[in-house]
């Protein structure tokens, strides 16, 4: 049993499959763990779970984006915008809005967002499991859904 299977099964009683492109996902091989876990030590467990059993792509008809593997925020701000975060800082998705969700690897792996209006960076006091839930959690109108 994983970690995610309630995820699973939310997933597929609340996407259309109508628009099948729009939730695409693909889980990482094994390899593709060691790779991670090499280049990114101390990465959450629970990222690496949700990658494994759920996959990088997009959720809830482009709801929210999760990266194939940790980004630095110059490759989405650029490197001038990126430097003002002041912080270490690796993304590991979007909610096709701007806002990157990203860890803090030297606050623990913090769980933070970065509002791309101002790059106010905002920690969330949050595990990546709880994150993540939640932003699959919201409809069009900004209500909470509840996983069953």
């Amino acid at each position: 049993m994983g970690r995610f299977d309630s995820v699973i099964k939310f997933l597929a009683t609340h996407e259309d499959p109508k628009k099948r492109r729009m939730n695409r996902r693909t889980t990482i091989s094994p390899e593709e763990v060691n790779a991670v876990r090499a280049q990114y030590p101390g990465i959450p467990n629970d990222y690496i779970a949700y990658l494994t059993e759920i996959g990088w792509g997009s959720f809830r008809e482009c709801q929210y984006m999760v990266y194939r593997g940790p980004i630095k925020p110059e490759s989405i701000f650029g490197v001038d915008l990126a430097q003002s975060l002041q912080k270490r800082v690796l993304c590991f998705g979007d909610n096709f809005s701007g806002d990157p969700g990203c860890f803090l690897p030297d606050s623990d792996w913090a769980i933070a967002e970065i509002w791309h209006d101002d790059l106010q960076l905002v920690e969330t006091n949050k595990s990546f499991a709880i994150f993540i839930r939640e932003q699959m959690l919201m409809d069009e109108d900004g209500n909470d859904l509840r996983l069953t």
